[in-house]
């Protein structure tokens, strides 16, 4: 049983698809490997021309049509919960991007850890983007960092061993966010040191609006965990802000000292405040915290069917 399934999400990026298909089956060529490619059309409105007759080393292409664009993590959960509920005897699942920056190598050293009982990640060592990327997503990452404790070190590239993937495709996380899902769940996670590559062509079809989307996305995956430390921010906070007023009191009463009229009371009111926006903030949280468990929402395993328009297979 060493058959692999690789999932990739595609939006109008068949000319990078193509070539990454073709990477990978040059790769093949020698590693032998049976594997079958699941490719999730998320409502792609450009044409694909691309002759699937190609590629003599990869077993079977199996693409999915998707009823409209849901966006590539969501198309990566669907993709998953086919696999976990349609397809039998294989070893794994590898998730990656079409783009080409997931280097196509890169599949052979994540399916040599097979047979692992871990979920196998990239982890990104070298960054080609432009330098106001890299410094907005250092921004991110730190953000990411303060409001939930987790270290981001990794995307989508990744290994998912069949024994897990029943699991995973039960996470309704990994509806919004794929990776950061996985990190919430708390299944056994491992990292391979991986370069990333230079795209295939053209440019990201994601904006600057859809990075941050995306970026909130993981953020809003530990939203229970964002609301502790916001409490444990404001606790700090309202302890620091009483010292001040004492030390201001103090100040006024005991040494009187020479200072513009009404100091001491404009100071003190700006922390005062402060310290209610806090509160507001810190109510108006957790009643968003606490309502969003009453919301029903998506999991992978369970709704996937109804995102479906067709699947097609090739061998």
């Amino acid at each position: 049983m060493n058959d692999i399934y690789i999932v990739t999400p595609c939006y109008n990026d068949w000319e990078a698809l193509s070539l990454l298909l073709i990477n990978i089956d040059k790769k093949n060529a020698q590693a032998k490997q049976k594997i079958h490619m699941l490719i999730v059309n998320d409502g792609s409105i450009q044409e694909n021309n691309f002759d699937w007759s190609k590629l003599p080393n990869i077993s079977e292409i199996i693409l999915i049509d998707l009823i409209r664009n849901v966006g590539h993590q969501r198309a990566i959960s669907i993709g998953l919960a086919y696999i976990n509920e349609c397809c039998k005897n294989y070893a794994g699942v590898i998730v990656m991007d079409c783009d080409g920056e997931d280097d196509p190598a890169d599949i052979f050293r994540l399916i040599s850890k097979l047979p692992a009982k871990e979920i196998v990640f990239a982890k990104r060592r070298k960054r080609k983007e432009k330098l106001i990327f890299r410094f907005f997503y250092s921004i991110y990452k730190f953000i990411f960092k303060l409001l939930t404790g987790y270290n981001i070190q990794s995307g989508n590239f990744s290994l998912i061993p069949q024994v897990l993937l029943n699991k995973v495709v039960h996470l309704n996380e990994i509806w919004n966010h794929y990776y950061a899902g996985i990190v919430k769940s708390r299944l056994p996670i491992q990292y391979l040191d991986c370069n990333r590559t230079p795209r295939y062509a053209s440019c990201s079809k994601m904006n600057f609006a859809a990075l941050v989307i995306h970026g909130l996305s993981a953020v809003s995956v530990f939203n229970e965990i964002m609301f502790v430390r916001l409490i444990i921010f404001f606790i700090e906070f309202f302890i620091i802000s009483v010292l001040i007023l004492s030390a201001i009191l103090i100040s006024r009463f005991t040494f009187n000292p020479v200072a513009p009229p009404g100091w001491a009371t404009i100071v003190a009111g700006i922390i005062v405040l402060l310290c209610v926006q806090f509160i507001a903030l810190a109510a108006n949280f957790a009643f968003l915290t606490l309502g969003w468990r009453n919301i029903n929402t998506i999991l992978p395993a369970k709704e996937y069917q109804s995102y479906i328009l067709r699947v097609k297979k090739y061998s």
